[in-house]
Parts: C-alpha cells; structure tokens; sequence
C-alpha cells in the first residue's frame, strides 16, 4: 500500500505479500486496523484472488502457511466458471454475497492486464466495486 494511505483516519500499514507462482494478489492482512481501534493478527487472514490457477506448489504453500478454511464470496457464477484449486486439507465454504459479479473478476483480469495505461485505473476500479457492494440490493438479500 502506498505510504501515507489512511482509512477513516487511521494510518493503514501494508499487508504482507505471500509469493504464489500462479496465485494473485494473495496477502496477510494482519497488522490493519479495525474498525474498533484493534489490529487485525498476523495469519488470522488472508485475501486471495485467483485460486483456480494456483498449482500443487502453491496450495502446499498456503496449507504450510497455516491455512485451513477458504471462504468464496464470489458469486456461483464465478465458482462455476473458475473453481477454487486448493489443498483437500483445507476446508472450503461457499458464502456468495451476491448472485451476481459484481466485481466484474470474470473479465477484469484476465482480458485487461497489461492494458491499461492510466497507472490509478485499477484504483478506481475498486472503489467502484466496493460502491456496488454497498448500494447493489442483491448483495444485502444474500
């Protein structure tokens, strides 16, 4: 994250990386700050994208790391067209938040990488679909 980044006016610290061959954007998000004043523990959560493509050296390395439970928020469209490829030790629950996808992740990725230009695209992008997590109606029936 870029230095200086705040959220709701606490300084925001950087997530650690976890290096995946086929993984993306796979991070430990311990050491944000929550919404109460805490700080959220190392290896208590991790974010993930893109667990169709990760191979066995991956999903071994998520198991070591101390991964034990994924859970998919994407939609069954999403699930259906790019099923998660983890280790069978690693409980797995399906817990869409909308029917749709709303993250537009069927697309973005794969058919826009290395083709944007304008170096805030993806920035942008994100806040848009957080607005649409937000203000979406299918999203609070799910």
């Amino acid at each position: 994250m870029p230095a200086g980044l705040t959220l709701g006016g606490m300084a925001m610290k950087a997530g650690r990386g976890i290096s995946l061959q086929r993984g993306f954007n796979c991070r430990d998000l311990g050491c944000y700050p929550t919404c109460d004043g805490l700080t959220v523990k190392a290896k208590r959560l991790i974010r993930a994208g893109y667990l169709s493509d990760l191979n066995f050296r991956d999903q071994k390395k998520l198991y070591d790391y101390g991964i034990r439970t994924v859970i998919d928020l994407r939609s069954p469209f999403e699930v259906r067209k790019f099923p998660d490829l983890i280790d069978n030790r690693i409980q797995y629950i399906k817990m869409p938040i909308s029917n749709e996808d709303l993250t537009e992740s069927t697309v973005n990725v794969r058919n826009l990488v290395g083709q944007l230009t304008d170096k805030k695209a993806g920035h942008h992008q994100m806040v848009q679909t957080y607005q649409r997590l937000l203000t979406d109606s299918t999203v609070w029936l799910s």
